[in-house]
C-alpha cells in the first residue's frame, strides 16, 4: 500500500512540474511572438489603464476638433454690412509703467486718428513710474494720472484707477472706453473700425493684435507668427460664428456701462478674466479684422517664457474662479457659455495631455507594443505639424502678401512646436506659480 501511494504522488509530482514546465514553454513562445498571455490581475490593470487613458485623451481630443473647427469656419469669406451710427466718444485708457522709450509713439498714431477730435480724449495712468512716462504724455496732449502704490502692481490696479477717476471728473462724457498698452501704434483709421464693430451691436469690439518688431529675430517673428494664427482662425472664425471673441490685453474697447466689471479683476490675467466675466453677464464680444494696432513682441526667450508662465497661471486661475460658473449658464446663455468653457479648459487639457502620453506607454508596455505606440505618436505629431504650418502659412499670406512666405519659413515651421511647448507652460504655472506680476520691458520706438 506504501509503495502505491509512493507510485501515485510521485506521478502527481510529476504531471504538476510537467504542467509547469509546458505553462513556462507556452509563455516563453508568447513572448518569442511578441504577445503574452494576461493572468487576471494583469487583465484588470489593463482594463483600469484603458479606461484611465480613455478618460485623460478623451478632452484633449475634443479640444483638438473643436480647435480644427474653429480654423475650418474661418475660410468662407462674407462681407460684412456696417450700420451708420453717429462716431462713439472714446476714452482712450494707456496703461504706462516706465514706458518713457515707447509711450511717445502710441500717442502720436492717437492724435492721428482719422476720427472726430472732439469724439476722443487720451488718457494716461502713470502707474508706479519712476522716470518721466507722465511728462512725455503731457507733452503729447494726453491727460495724466498718477497713481503710486507698491502693493498694486497689476494693469487691473490701473484701469480701476483711471476708470474709478473718470466716473468721478468725466461722468456721462463717454459711450466707451478703450484700452491701449504704452509699446502700441494704433493704425489711422482704428477708432473708425471700432466705431463700425459697435455698429453691429457689439457690446465690446477687439482690434487685429499685429506686431511691430516682427523682423528683429526669429523669438519676435515667431510670436507674431502665432497672433496671425489667433486673429485669422479663432478671432475670425469666432467673429463669423457670432461667440464672443476673447480680449487679448490692448487693442480694445467697450461700452462705459460695463466698467463695473473691471472693477472687479483681480487674476494675473485681466483680459481673459474680463472675457469670462462678460461672457457670463451676457454681453456680446466682437472682432474687428481692420481695426489693426502694432505691439511689440519678446525678443528673447527669458522675456517670453516669464510672459507666457504668466498668462498660464492666470488662465488657471480664472478655470479655478469662473469653470463651475461657465459650466452651469451653458443652459441659459448656450454656444457662447460651451465656447468660454472650452478656453477655460485649456490648462487642463494641457496638462492631461502627457498623463495621456504615459498612460499609453505603460499600456503599450503591457502587450510589448511600445514601438508601434511611438510611431502612432510621431503620426499624430506631425499631423498637428502640418496642420500648424498651413494655419501659420495662410495667416501669414493674407496679412503680409507683400513679403515671401520663405522669409518666415522657420517661424511657420516652428509654431505647432511653440504651441506644443503651452504644455511645459502649464506644468511650470502649476508647479511653480508665479509669485507677482512683473513688467515687460519695451524699446521698439517704430514700426519694423
Amino acid at each position: 500500500m506504501n509503495g502505491l501511494a509512493d507510485e501515485r504522488g510521485g506521478r502527481a509530482c510529476f504531471s504538476a512540474i510537467s504542467g509547469r514546465f509546458n505553462y513556462n514553454k507556452r509563455m516563453l513562445q508568447d513572448k518569442q511572438d511578441g504577445g503574452t498571455e494576461l493572468n487576471n490581475t494583469d487583465s484588470a490593470m489593463v482594463i483600469v489603464l484603458c479606461v484611465l487613458i480613455g478618460l485623460v485623451s478623451a478632452l484633449p481630443l475634443i479640444f483638438g476638433f473643436w480647435q480644427v473647427g474653429m480654423s475650418v469656419a474661418a475660410i468662407p469669406k462674407k462681407k460684412v454690412v456696417y450700420s451708420e451710427i453717429p462716431p462713439q466718444k472714446f476714452a482712450v485708457i494707456v496703461c504706462a509703467r516706465n514706458e518713457v522709450q515707447v509711450i511717445g509713439g502710441l500717442l502720436d498714431s492717437l492724435q492721428k486718428q482719422n476720427y472726430p477730435k472732439d469724439c476722443y480724449q487720451v488718457f494716461v495712468v502713470a502707474h508706479n513710474c519712476t522716470d518721466t512716462t507722465a511728462e512725455i504724455a503731457l507733452q503729447h496732449g494726453a491727460e495724466v494720472l498718477i497713481y503710486t502704490d507698491p502693493l498694486k502692481k497689476l494693469k487691473s490696479d490701473a484701469l480701476k484707477y483711471a476708470l474709478c477717476c473718470m466716473n468721478e471728473t468725466h461722468a456721462g462724457e463717454f459711450d466707451c472706453f478703450c484700452v491701449f498698452d504704452a509699446d502700441c501704434i494704433a493704425k489711422s483709421d482704428f477708432l473708425n473700425e471700432l466705431n463700425r464693430g459697435f455698429s453691429l451691436g457689439a457690446d465690446v469690439v477687439s482690434g487685429y493684435y499685429d506686431s511691430r518688431n516682427s523682423r528683429t529675430n526669429l523669438v519676435s517673428r515667431l510670436t507674431g507668427t502665432l497672433y496671425h494664427v489667433v486673429m485669422n482662425t479663432t478671432c475670425a472664425s469666432q467673429n463669423r460664428l457670432g461667440l464672443p471673441v476673447n480680449i487679448y490685453g490692448t487693442g480694445f474697447a467697450a461700452k462705459m456701462g460695463l466698467y463695473t466689471e473691471v472693477l472687479a479683476l483681480h487674476t494675473m490675467v485681466e483680459d481673459f478674466e474680463l472675457t469670462t466675466r462678460l461672457v457670463l453677464r451676457g454681453a456680446k464680444l466682437a472682432f474687428a479684422p481692420d481695426a489693426v494696432f502694432y505691439a511689440e513682441m519678446p525678443e528673447n526667450l527669458k522675456t517670453a517664457v516669464a510672459q507666457r508662465r504668466r498668462w498660464t497661471y492666470g488662465d488657471l486661475q480664472c478655470f479655478c474662479l469662473y469653470g463651475s460658473a461657465m459650466r452651469r449658464a451653458i443652459p441659459k446663455l448656450g454656444a457662447p457659455a460651451v465656447k468660454q468653457y472650452v478656453d477655460l479648459l485649456l490648462v487642463p487639457v494641457c496638462l492631461m495631455t502627457p498623463m495621456g502620453i504615459l498612460l499609453g506607454l505603460i499600456l503599450a508596455g503591457f502587450f510589448h507594443k511600445i514601438g508601434i505606440f511611438l510611431l502612432f505618436l510621431l503620426a499624430v505629431l506631425l499631423l498637428f505639424q502640418t496642420a500648424g504650418s498651413l494655419c501659420a502659412a495662410d495667416a501669414l499670406k493674407r496679412r503680409q502678401p507683400w513679403e515671401p512666405l520663405h522669409k518666415n519659413l522657420p517661424a511657420i515651421l516652428l509654431v505647432p512646436a511653440w504651441l506644443a511647448i503651452n504644455i511645459v507652460f502649464s506644468l511650470l504655472a502649476v508647479f511653480n506659480p508665479p509669485v507677482e506680476w512683473e513688467a515687460t520691458p519695451h524699446t521698439h520706438q517704430t514700426c519694423q
